[in-house]
């Protein structure tokens, strides 16, 4: 088994995903809910979020393949998609989530709010989906597919403890402990974006050759 593979993928989808950014957006999005409510729109959204992934992981290569998307032009999206939001973060920026009081509006119901924003940018983002789906398909075995959707679920379960109890985790680190774990997610992020590109480059560069 590539351990370094399944590790690699862990890394990249907790990073993207980055449980511990949400804590100061998690408690803006659910304001005026009650601990019912709100731990209710939490299960639906780690719950959506994971069905999301799943579908992602096995099914997105051949989605896009059937709309005629080469799996280069994937890697290069995912690249691109990773190293912008990996800067971002490097510069302490959180992510842009917070629903505007027209967003609000539209959604009648609270568990709503579970599925947009929460699950769907919030959690299961483009890019979290892009590269859930880049390494179940560039897994080098079954065996490795199979973690890279368990370190899924995995940081989708992570998410969901983060967030029930993001009023405790804020008051123990501060804004300044989350704004230093989102720099270093950043980093992390723009070694990953930085090593597909090579990665596309040498795949592009031998297709060349071959013609």
């Amino acid at each position: 088994m590539d351990h370094a593979f399944v590790i690699a993928a862990f890394a990249a989808i907790f990073s993207i995903v980055n449980p511990i950014s949400k804590i100061i957006i998690f408690p803006m999005v659910t304001k005026g809910f009650n601990k019912e409510e709100r731990d209710s729109a939490l299960s639906t959204a780690v719950i959506f979020s994971f069905l999301l992934f799943m579908g992602f992981g096995l099914f997105g290569k051949y989605l896009f393949g059937s709309l005629g998307v080469g799996y280069n032009a994937l890697r290069l999206t995912g690249a691109v998609i990773l190293f912008k939001i990996g800067f971002e973060m490097l510069q302490g920026q959180l992510p842009k989530t917070k629903p505007s009081e027209e967003e609000r509006d539209e959604v009648a119901d609270k568990k709503m709010v579970g599925i947009f924003p929460l699950a769907m940018p919030f959690i299961a983002g483009p890019a979290a989906l892009i590269t859930v789906m880049l390494y179940v398909s560039e897994a080098p075995g079954t065996l490795e597919g199979i973690l890279v959707l368990a370190a899924t679920a995995a940081v989708c379960l992570i998410t969901f403890v983060f967030l029930y109890y993001a009023h405790v985790i804020y008051d123990k680190i501060g804004k300044v402990g989350i704004l230093a774990s989102v720099r270093i997610m950043g980093m992390i992020l723009l070694a990953i974006a930085f090593q597909m590109f090579i990665n596309v480059i040498g795949l592009l560069a031998e297709d060349l050759r071959v013609l």
